[in-house]
């Protein structure tokens, strides 16, 4: 994201010096006013304003137009909630404001610019200031703008208002929709509140995309819509709170038992696999475990991983490299579209399956509380696809989609074993450094405990049982006899954002955890990577637990350069 900004400054740069410079935002706003201004701002605590949708982007009438106020692209801000902030400084730059803040132990920034074809006023940055903080100068006003006519409803801060004749305020969206106006698309755009969400959504419709080059889709209204029907069921029943992806459920044609995940809410489903389902039951797992591969994001950070990867550094260094020319952003678009076609084939990792298991079963047992019938029934569908995969005797060498997960043996073990299990609420905390800032944060939402049985491959010659178990090595010719033995698993699922202020890569190596007064020391077994401004899904392991963990998490520890204390954050 930076390196794409500093390309597009300078190319808007030589514009500007092309056709003449324009005029700065201290032309009609003096620097003395701004120095005034930035103390007042500073004196006090403001409260943010949470926008009525969730664009980055709003819009403040001002004199002559439309002025416009747009945080940085992250997963926290805007913020859902009134929150209380601190003005850290108040910059500008060719054509622009910016004002910087803390709320709590984050920061972010928020741009201010003009209406078009004029600079910044003192009057014009008050007036959007007084909208970013509700207890700045407070203007009364409504939070939705109906239209008489149309009988649709607009954000307040947008920039195409009806006629003041035309209008009708409410003050919620929930007022707006029971007086009987409907939502305005341009307003109310669905977005997901997470990071980076514009490459995640082209990386789906690249990745959905491939899927339909590859298989037909199938156009059976009765099906597509009972498909439909039951995917919206699991998200109903999801056991913690939906990103806020637009999902849809489609039917593609192929024998092959098979269903696919796309990022941004893309699911797949083979006539093959609908074919092979007995109960509504089996088709609600399926759902459920692509879900969970869409929401916990697994596609995207698959790509990320990818992308970071020396080859296609270099890859997208030439596309970047010819961004200028005609044909550059085709490159870069078929660069993303090639990768997506790789990611479709290397399929999911080991923790990632086991995630969308643990979600999968839970979600399941929303619908339904019986135990028994949830693991039934999953465990019924993991054999069906043990069954295909062994045509002949011999699994078919595949890595694409569901029915080819990693260790289906290991995978039916657990499915009968697995307790998962959701905490009330997510367990978050922030790695601060010595300043105070946030540099890391890690959030717990979900575990699985498991006791079972596993059937081993062969080791190699000087590997360990627990290596070859938890490293997938694959078999060899100096591969010993598979042996069985017991599994104690209790894994915790996280989320690891990391700050832009982190400094190169971090490896998370493991964590430890306080519950109820007992530390229990959490191995991440493929030693993820970190990298600024980065998000990413981690699984954190132990194989010396007799329980899952019962109640809240009072502490963790995490060795992270640069970060000098924890602290959990309470919601």
């Amino acid at each position: 994201m930076r390196r794409r900004w500093v390309v597009i400054t300078a190319l808007c740069t030589g514009l500007f010096f092309a056709l003449g410079s324009p005029a700065c935002a201290g032309d009609d706003f003096p620097k003395s006013e701004l120095h005034l201004l930035e103390i007042k701002l500073k004196a006090h605590r403001w409260t943010l304003r949470p926008p009525v949708n969730r664009s980055v982007c709003q819009f403040v009438a001002v004199e002559g137009g439309f002025a416009s106020y747009s945080y940085d692209d992250t997963p926290v801000f805007p913020p859902s909630a009134p929150e209380l902030a601190e003005v850290r400084g108040l910059t500008r730059s060719t054509l622009a404001v910016v004002l910087a803040f803390r709320a709590g132990v984050l920061s972010g920034r928020i741009r201010i610019e003009p209406p078009a074809g004029r600079t910044l006023t003192k009057q014009d940055v008050e007036l959007v200031v007084s909208e970013i903080f509700s207890d700045f100068e407070t203007r009364p006003h409504p939070s939705v703008v109906g239209n008489l006519v149309s009988r649709i409803y607009h954000a307040y801060a947008s920039n195409h208002l009806p006629e003041e004749s035309d209008r009708l305020g409410f003050a919620t969206v929930e007022a707006a929709r029971a007086a009987g106006f409907r939502a305005c698309p341009v307003c109310f755009v669905p977005r997901p509140k997470v990071s980076d969400f514009e490459t995640e959504r082209t990386l789906g419709e690249s990745w959905s995309g491939e899927v339909r080059r590859m298989y037909p889709l199938v156009s059976i209204d009765d099906k597509t819509a009972h498909i439909d029907s039951v995917g919206r069921s699991v998200l109903r029943g999801w056991p913690v709170p939906l990103r806020g992806y637009e999902y849809e459920f489609r039917i593609v044609e192929s024998g092959v038992p098979n269903a696919f995940a796309c990022p941004a809410g893309h699911v797949f489903v083979t006539t093959g696999l609908l074919a092979s389902m007995e109960s509504e039951e089996e088709l609600r797992g399926v759902l459920a475990h692509e879900i969970c591969h869409v929401e916990r994001r697994h596609g995207y950070r698959q790509y990320k991983r990818t992308q970071r990867s020396e080859l296609i550094a270099a890859v997208f260094g030439v596309a970047v490299g010819v961004a200028t020319d005609n044909g550059g952003l085709a490159v870069a678009a078929a660069a993303m579209t090639a990768l997506a076609s790789q990611a479709i084939m290397a399929g999911y990792s080991r923790s990632d399956e086991a995630e969308a298991d643990t979600y999968a079963l839970e979600a399941l047992a929303v619908i339904d509380p019986s135990t028994t019938s949830r693991h039934a029934a999953y465990r019924g569908l993991l054999l069906k696809l043990q069954q295909f995969e062994s045509v002949d005797g011999r699994a078919i060498v595949s890595s694409t989609g569901f029915r080819s997960h990693p260790s289906i043996e290991s995978r039916i073990s657990r499915a009968t074993a697995f307790q998962p299990g959701f905490f009330a609420s997510p367990q978050e905390f922030r790695g601060l450094d010595s300043d105070g800032d946030e540099l890391v944060s890690i959030s717990i939402e979900s575990q699985a405990y498991a006791d079972y049985q596993d059937v081993i491959p062969g080791d190699a010659v000087g590997s360990s049982v627990q290596q070859r178990h938890f490293r997938g090595a694959g078999r060899s010719a100096d591969l010993t006899e598979p042996r069985l033995v017991r599994v104690h698993e209790l894994t915790l699922f996280a989320t690891v954002v990391g700050s832009p202020k982190i400094e190169g890569r971090v490896q998370i190596s493991a964590i430890k955890v306080n519950c109820k007064g007992k530390v229990h020391v959490m191995d991440n077994r493929e030693d993820t990577e970190l990298f600024p401004s980065d998000d990413a899904g981690m699984s954190f392991v132990s194989d010396s637990e007799s329980s899952p963990l019962v109640g809240e998490l009072s502490s963790l520890e995490c060795v992270v350069p640069g970060v000098v204390r924890w602290e959990k954050v309470v919601h």
